[in-house]
């Protein structure tokens, strides 16, 4: 219906457009009347928005879509790379232990086999590694890209114990410690 009533009014308008003859009443005229012609109404496309909001948005569009495909890429070469996996115990370099063996801290890495160094909870094998008898703080560090270092300061005695000829006696193990 309402198809039909745009047509009329097209109609209408076209059979004004040629009744209005512009010649004969310019003279008549006032110099500000309103004009009598149809204007044609002009509709923005795009909502307002022009071209160049647009080409920002299908820049911004683009450059994250192919951000976010590298980040993916990026992270499944990190955590599952053959070059990244914790392979062999000679990727482990035990330092500052003198005391404890090197097979007793490595036992503590032996669930990381053939897992990325970046997958491996470092707090929690640390933990693990104070609960080492001779152990008193220990840290363990990742060296990319296939690397781990654990490090153990080992604990100080306060005193030995000797067994000599059936008698028992303590003795303080340094001088610093002699006045606990």
């Amino acid at each position: 219906m309402e198809r039909v009533k745009a047509m009329q009014r097209n109609a209408t308008a076209a059979r004004d457009a040629d009744a209005y003859r512009p010649e004969l009443l310019a003279a008549e005229e006032p110099r500000y009347l309103r004009r009598q012609k149809p204007v044609e109404i002009r509709r923005k496309k795009f909502s307002g928005r022009g071209w160049p909001f647009y080409r920002h948005l299908l820049v911004l569009s683009f450059s994250g879509i192919v951000g976010a495909t590298a980040a993916y890429y990026g992270a499944q070469f990190l955590l599952y790379s053959p070059s990244m996996l914790l392979l062999k115990p000679d990727q482990i370099e035990v330092t500052g232990n003198h005391i404890v063996s090197r097979e007793a801290v490595l036992q503590q890495f032996v669930q990381d086999r053939n897992r990325s160094v970046l997958r491996i909870p470092l707090e929690s094998r640390r933990g693990q590694l104070e609960q080492i008898p001779w152990v008193e703080s220990a840290s363990v560090q990742r060296i990319l890209p296939n690397r781990l270092r654990p490090s153990a300061r080992r604990r100080i005695a306060l005193s030995y114990c000797h067994r000599r000829l059936g008698r028992s006696a303590a003795r303080p193990a340094r001088k610093a410690h002699a006045d606990l």
